[in-house]
């Protein structure tokens, strides 16, 4: 986000509209200029860039680790409350 104002600062005659949403999109259908992806992109016509890894972490409230088994391989998550 903060990347986000400063482009904006420095670009006052755009119009940045910000949607954050992990519904897969075509893009051009729903009249998106830019997307930023969290994931492979598949086969496109589309233009892109790789920007970098997003590192993620898996978290839970210790209260639900109590009454529920930690997962200990991916698909025990399928098992609890996400």
């Amino acid at each position: 986000m903060p990347s986000i104002l400063e482009f904006m600062s420095h670009h006052p005659e755009l119009e940045v509209n910000l949607n954050m949403d992990d519904r897969y999109i075509n893009l051009i259908e729903q009249g998106v200029a830019l997307a930023i992806r969290m994931r492979r992109l598949p086969d496109s016509s589309l233009g892109y860039r790789f920007l970098g890894l997003n590192p993620w972490v898996l978290v839970a409230n210790p209260k639900y680790l109590k009454e529920h088994p930690a997962p200990k391989k991916p698909e025990d998550i399928r098992n609890h409350q996400a």
